[in-house]
């Protein structure tokens, strides 16, 4: 169940496999290209955090900036601007569909409509997001729970600090509590998650809950009350028990504050990976505080670190500085460094975002022919926004056949910001042909991203006419991604379609509440950053990723 699942997640080892959950008895759940596909779930990988595109994938909504860019481009363009929901159509059109969904026979239409209805902040509909942490299946429960966490109301943090201070409810449900509120990020919220990272308090939880409390802690991100964090750390419990005081790295480091700097740092000589590996990612949220003596600690460290995701989380951390003597580092380290770390760097040179890496990254591209590097080293050059990247797109678009590439691809097209017409007639045929989920959808955030808006309405008019159940579900989920309001209309009509499957439902249910969210970003952030932390908390999140 989904509740387990999160529990589970959190005690996973560095490096774990994660295992997604049993299907519903009643339903086929096909293995494509080596993924899982679950009904309301989404595609499982297995967990191959070494890898840059794991690392991108769930961290990319910072990078991608999707809403912002989408909401920027200029009307003339001649395809319009985007339209955001209005009011009148989350109440009149959007609400009595997810409410009636609330009640359907299938319990993932069910759990994804409790966020989906919470996603449009409407304070009226709140009481049937909490009908529904009643309900009988714990994984409905779960997520309606969760749900509460993304509208800031009273009644919302009353009911979870309920919930989470009930010890009659189990600690699946507990969890979810303690992280929906780290999810409100209040100073009511705050402070009840205050109370539970008291040392005394703390241990008197199950360890399950600790560190669900923990993790909460850090999803509250800027709100995250990191001094109550740094106190823990000094305690006999924590010196203990390395992987509390690595989730308790991640949540400091999310936090912003830059106390937390110098803590983080003596955190990256800890004597356990996986902490270091917390700490190296931790450094990436506090960046902003690194300055020069700081850099060239943390320059030093990654001159001799052995573990390698130690030193993947590093390379990025580095690019966030964005110092002269980070950045030279990296264009080194781009030429010495071992193959499988060379894609880092150049996410890394692609975060520091200075024009000068780009003749660094077209040299190293030229000597690339892997094709997961050649993947790592064009996003960066598109993070960049290099023109020269262009021609290169649309060659390697138009002759590659490999889906993950593909994907690679349409996202950096959808990132350098500006295409020509035979690039962007490619990614409709990806978008309108290929059966590969992925690619579809990546195709058509690249279209949005660019602001086709005129290809984006017609994938989505012709939604329903896509033979293939799974790529018709792949349409709804992009469509959450890079919809407005004019995608309105067909995603309603996918999600009152019974002939439909479930998961085909759930999908469309699940893009409503995405479109209809105006926030420029979204809670669901907060949950899939640092996943390459081998926590794997995030992977039970994955019917809620965004691009």
């Amino acid at each position: 169940m989904h509740g387990v699942l999160i529990l589970a997640s959190l005690l996973l080892p560095h490096g774990g496999q994660y295992l997604p959950p049993h299907p519903e008895p009643t339903v086929d759940s096909p293995l494509i290209d080596q993924a899982v596909i679950q009904p309301g779930y989404g595609p499982y990988f297995q967990v191959q955090p070494e890898r840059w595109e794991w690392w991108f994938d769930f961290n990319r909504e910072e990078i991608v900036d999707r809403r912002r860019r989408m909401l920027s481009l200029p009307s003339e363009s001649g395809q319009g601007g985007y339209l955001e929901v209005d009011d009148d159509t989350r109440i009149k059109e959007v609400l009595p569909v997810l409410l009636q969904a609330l009640e359907h026979h299938n319990r993932d239409v069910r759990a994804t409509a409790a966020v989906s209805v919470a996603r449009l902040g409407l304070p009226s509909a709140i009481d049937a997001v909490i009908d529904r942490t009643r309900d009988p299946d714990l994984y409905v429960r779960t997520q309606a729970v969760l749900a509460l966490g993304f509208v800031h109301q009273p009644i919302t943090t009353e009911r979870l600090h309920a919930i989470l201070r009930d010890r009659l409810n189990g600690s699946e449900i507990r969890l979810v509590a303690a992280v929906a509120l780290g999810l409100l990020g209040t100073s009511e919220s705050i402070q009840i998650l205050e109370q539970y990272l008291q040392p005394k308090t703390l241990k008197k939880l199950d360890y399950l809950l600790q560190a669900g409390v923990v993790y909460a802690a850090g999803v509250a991100a800027e709100h995250a009350p990191a001094h109550s964090l740094i106190a823990l750390l000094d305690t006999w419990q924590l010196e203990q028990d390395a992987r509390l005081r690595s989730l308790l790295t991640v949540a400091l480091g999310r936090s912003g504050v830059p106390a937390a700097l110098p803590v983080v740092l003596r955190l990256l000589a800890d004597d356990d990976n996986e902490v270091r590996r917390s700490a190296a990612a931790a450094l990436e949220g506090l960046a902003s505080h690194v300055q020069a003596p700081e850099a060239q600690a943390i320059i030093k460290r990654a001159s001799t670190e052995k573990d390698l995701s130690t030193l993947g989380n590093l390379y990025h951390a580095l690019g966030r500085v964005r110092l002269p003597e980070t950045r030279a580092f990296l264009k080194q380290e781009l030429t010495r460094t071992t193959t499988l770390l060379r894609p880092h760097v150049a996410l890394a040179l692609g975060l520091d975002g200075d024009p000068s890496n780009a003749d660094k990254l077209l040299d190293a591209l030229d000597d690339q022919h892997e094709l997961s590097a050649r993947g790592a080293l064009i996003t960066a050059l598109s993070m960049i926004q290099d023109p020269r990247v262009l021609p290169i797109l649309r060659d390697e678009l138009k002759k590659s056949q490999e889906p993950v590439y593909l994907s690679v691809l349409c996202r950096a097209a959808g990132l350098v910001g500006e295409a020509d017409d035979e690039t962007v007639k490619r990614l409709v045929e990806l978008a309108e042909t290929i059966h590969n989920v992925e690619v579809s959808r990546l195709a058509m955030l690249g279209l949005g991203l660019l602001g086709q808006r005129d290809e984006v309405s017609a994938l989505a008019e012709t939604s329903s006419e896509v033979l293939a159940t799974m790529d018709r579900a792949g349409r709804a989920f992009a469509m959450g991604q890079v919809g407005d309001r004019d995608t309105i209309a067909p995603l309603l009509d996918l999600a009152q379609d019974e002939r439909q499957p479930s998961y085909v439902i759930a999908y469309a249910i699940q893009a409503l509440g995405e479109i209809c969210d105006s926030r420029i970003r979204s809670p669901v952030w907060y949950l899939s950053r640092h996943v390459s932390l081998y926590h794997d908390v995030t992977d039970i999140y994955e019917l809620y990723r965004l691009p």
